[in-house]
């Protein structure tokens, strides 16, 4: 009725952000939906796109016969690109949290602490772990995943004994802290620290615990070791890329090993396929990820899987097979002929978001749902452990202090849409003053101009490694090559010369 859309453009004008009015406006646009019957959202898992649909689908965006419940039994879910930081000590544990509890509070979600253990797609019923039932007419997996080699058909001996896995995510600071802990109880130091997979996530978590250990236990002389099962780090990235990576992990000592195969784990030795062993007096296993435990259950009940356990979705984020669930982040794998599914990286989760949030509003209303096209490439930033940073865009090499500040930047600009602090008052809510879009949460960032910068300063800018750079000039630069292909590349060829 008008009373509830007033309400509703008048939150959106209150909300402390051009992308927070955007995921809430989602609502207004493609919800109409009639006051007379019950409707119940079930959101399973506080993963990075459902934090963006508790904040859009809050109380004050929904009529009052919709009900949103979100189910996690962890109230305090870690943000996944701030957790190499907090393993490096630049970041306190807390920092990385997202606290569920008061954000569901704020959004009038309920918040149920507990875990899905199966699904009725007939009945459209989860049961949880005490045998609670929860019915849903549209519901969402966010459940992310698990690593690759320690429990399940791709366990290998002594991982689960022996080493740190790198998920569930949220645990692994924990128990970096707990192997440190036990050391100093023993006036004791680490001697060779392996950290077995290299992709992005193993190599932080290199750089990471030189650092670490480096502050926690000084003057100890302990190695740390990269395996690697390829031919070279990094290959899909550009030759620039993969050289500051290497030389930054040349600098810290950390050697790195290729053609690894890891076959088993022993209380001191790391055993590989060609007979090779390493001593070690810690592992940390970052070799990917592994389908999450609920798929089976889900697959053998009406929501279908692939070979490798990830939830099949079209590229709407909607199961194939079960046309009331949708999934986004690691636990799903999106099938669509005109492009494969994304890594598993938190800046897909990320990005899927909004447009998750349109697409539950839009199947309650029956209408068209919205496509979700992953970016063929994005900015990776790598922190190496000591507040700098390697960065890979458009096949350039970044480094230096800027890169580190730019990468915390955007990585606190997301955690504090969901700061109890940042969220708004229900109180003198204005309307609205722009059209809603499946925007998103960077999108209405200004930094500095730099439309007057000509390619070759750009190209300075960004080559440049000491202390004074200007990151969020830096940012805007590389915004306006992601925006202008002639200026992007003639600053590349600058960049090269």
């Amino acid at each position: 009725g008008t009373s509830f859309f007033t309400l509703l453009f008048r939150t959106l004008k209150n909300t402390s952000s051009t992308y927070s009015r955007v995921l809430l406006g989602a609502v207004v646009v493609a919800l109409t939906i009639s006051m007379s019957s019950p409707l119940r959202i079930v959101l399973v898992g506080g993963g990075h796109a459902h934090l963006q649909v508790i904040k859009a689908l809050n109380k004050r965006a929904l009529p009052s016969n919709i009900h949103v419940t979100l189910i996690d039994p962890s109230p305090l879910p870690s943000y996944s690109g701030m957790v190499p930081g907090c393993v490096s000590s630049l970041y306190t544990q807390d920092q990385t949290r997202v606290e569920l509890e008061p954000l569901a509070r704020w959004a009038g979600v309920e918040y149920i602490s507990s875990s899905v253990v199966s699904i009725s797609s007939s009945s459209n019923t989860f049961t949880l772990e005490d045998s609670t039932k929860c019915e849903f007419d549209v519901a969402s997996l966010d459940i992310g995943s698990t690593t690759r080699g320690v429990k399940g058909t791709t366990k290998i001996p002594g991982v689960a004994e022996f080493a740190i896995p790198t998920r569930p995510i949220n645990e692994l600071v924990s128990r970096v802290e707990a192997a440190e802990q036990s050391m100093k109880s023993m006036d004791a130091s680490p001697q060779n620290v392996v950290v077995v997979g290299a992709g992005p996530a193993g190599i932080e978590l290199a750089f990471a615990m030189r650092a670490r250990w480096s502050k926690a236990f000084p003057g100890s002389s302990f190695k740390v070791t990269l395996l690697d099962t390829g031919e070279t780090l990094l290959p899909n990235e550009a030759a620039p890329c993969r050289k500051i990576t290497n030389d930054a992990l040349k600098d810290r000592a950390i050697d790195v090993v290729h053609r690894a195969k890891v076959t088993e784990i022993t209380a001191t030795q790391v055993l590989m396929d060609d007979g090779t062993q390493i001593s070690h007096s810690h592992v940390i296993w970052a070799t990917g990820a592994a389908c999450h435990p609920l798929a089976e259950e889900l697959s053998r009940n009406g929501v279908e899987t692939d070979d490798r356990g990830w939830i099949r979705v079209n590229r709407n984020l909607q199961s194939v097979s079960n046309p009331s669930v949708f999934a986004a982040g690691d636990c799903c794998a999106i099938e669509d002929p005109e492009f494969n599914s994304p890594p598993k990286a938190g800046v897909y989760a990320v990005r899927s978001g909004p447009v998750l949030v349109a697409n539950l509003v839009n199947y309650l209303k029956k209408e068209t749902l919205t496509p979700y096209i992953p970016q063929d490439d994005f900015l990776k930033l790598l922190m190496l452990g000591d507040g700098t940073a390697v960065g890979f865009r458009f096949g350039l090499g970044l480094r230096g202090k800027w890169v580190w500040e730019l990468k915390d930047h955007i990585d606190q600009m997301f955690m504090d849409l969901f700061k109890e602090k940042n969220l708004i008052s229900s109180a003198s809510l204005p309307s609205p003053t722009s059209a809603p879009t499946c925007s998103q949460y960077d999108e209405s960032e200004t930094p500095p101009d730099a439309d007057s910068v000509s390619p070759k300063s750009a190209a300075h800018e960004l080559a440049r490694t000491d202390d004074d750079v200007d990151y969020m000039m830096n940012w805007r630069l590389l915004k306006r090559m992601m925006a202008e292909e002639n200026f992007k590349n003639d600053v590349t060829g600058f960049f090269e010369q």
